[in-house]
């Protein structure tokens, strides 16, 4: 088998992995929808799968059924997956203005697109209730009452005169809705006043008013997936065991080289969306040298195959640009792991290491920029990369990859 087959294996089987654990997702959980004419019909969801926007269709299997039908905003007022989400549909317009003021290519008048769409529950205590439209250029959110009708909370960012504006109508929108709690209590009416236009937000300002921390419908965390290409800057130095060793004593170059990676990144799930777990597969190849005129030269090099495991924080989380700070463990296997040696002028000689396996800790910093893209970046604390008689070489690595979430 080729070197080049080699490299390839462990990524056929990670992307197989990827791929089993995807299919498991894709169950066929039981629920029910409302009919426009108030019904409810039960049945199952074919292959329903949470994902990060809103859903135009959803397939429903009436129970008897033999063949599923396609639910839309359209065709039906609720649709209730057990275990998953709750959706509502709405018909109406939508506001469609940027909610950065960086993002803002106009005069800051109201845009709006006329929806038929489906609103995912993000909270319901059975009197307020608070819905999500998730799009690709903003989030809308929805609010809703005993004594109020659905509406959308009113948000948009603008410049004026020169300086970065945000409407404020939303926080009185909420004042509105939460009047009959405000009285007597001037904590509350801080918490609106201040309250971001973020889904986090939101929902501690409707946990706090309403005394209730566990109305909250099942929250969709799906993973990312993610497959990157970047680079890898590779540092070097040899130790010794024995100083009195005959070796080239000069410091030895940075390796730059192309590094390819696989992964996903899964969320720890309700009441902890900000944490994730991360796992990936990645290689690279690095060849460091030292040489020492007069003396010689001497070279380590090998293909490295680690497994970085880790725990993430999202630090900053939005809708178009998210920050996350992660560390953990990188368990790594170098293959062709080999030293060449050249003293006096004299013909190399190649040393092959003994150690095949190595680990080293690492952090690092996730920029992501919307749903489809990220630029990662991690620094591999230094550790022994080899296991030579006298010789004891140690890496440390700094990548910076691009990222495109599948």
């Amino acid at each position: 088998m080729t070197r080049i087959h080699l490299l390839c294996l462990p990524f056929a089987l990670f992307f197989l992995l990827l791929s089993q654990q995807s299919q498991a997702q894709q169950t066929d959980p039981v629920g029910y929808y409302i009919t426009l004419t108030h019904d409810t019909v039960a049945g199952s969801f074919p292959h329903y799968r949470e994902t990060s926007h809103n859903p135009t269709t959803i397939a429903f299997l009436p129970g008897g059924a033999s063949r599923p039908v396609q639910l839309s905003p359209g065709s039906c007022l609720v649709v209730s997956i057990d275990g998953a989400d709750r959706w509502l549909a709405y018909q109406g317009k939508v506001l469609a203005n940027p909610t950065s003021a960086a993002e803002q290519d106009g005069d800051g008048a109201d845009r709006y697109t006329e929806g038929s769409v489906f609103v995912r529950e993000l909270y319901n205590d059975g009197h307020f209730r608070l819905y999500e439209l998730a799009g690709r250029q903003r989030e809308n959110f929805f609010i809703s009452g005993d004594t109020l009708r659905l509406q959308e909370l009113y948000f948009k960012a603008f410049l004026e005169g020169g300086h970065f504006m945000e409407s404020d109508e939303f926080r009185q929108q909420l004042l509105t809705l939460f009047v009959s709690q405000l009285e007597g209590n001037a904590s509350l009416r801080h918490k609106l006043e201040n309250v971001r236009y973020t889904e986090t937000d939101l929902l501690k300002v409707f946990r706090v008013a309403t005394g209730n921390r566990n109305a909250r419908p099942h929250q969709k965390h799906p993973p990312r997936v993610f497959v990157g290409l970047g680079l890898s800057a590779n540092f070097f130095r040899v130790g010794l065991e024995d100083p009195s060793v005959y070796a080239v004593k000069a410091p030895y170059t940075t390796n730059y080289s192309p590094v390819i990676q696989a992964g996903a990144e899964v969320p720890l799930g309700r009441g902890l969306e900000r944490f994730f777990f991360s796992v990936a597969l990645q290689a690279f190849s690095w060849k460091n040298t030292a040489t020492q005129p007069n003396v010689g030269t001497e070279s380590y090099k090998a293909t490295e195959i680690n497994l970085p495991l880790s725990l993430g924080y999202m630090l900053v989380r939005g809708p178009n640009v998210s920050l996350a700070v992660s560390a953990g463990l990188a368990p790594t296997l170098l293959m062709n792991n080999t030293q060449d040696i050249s003293y006096q002028g004299s013909a190399i000689k190649s040393h092959a290491s003994d150690g095949r396996f190595a680990s080293t800790v690492f952090g690092g910093l996730e920029l992501i920029l919307g749903k489809k893209f990220a630029i990662a970046t991690n620094y591999y604390i230094p550790f022994t990369v080899g296991d030579y008689s006298y010789y004891i070489p140690r890496q440390s690595v700094a990548q910076c990859c691009f990222r495109y979430i599948l």
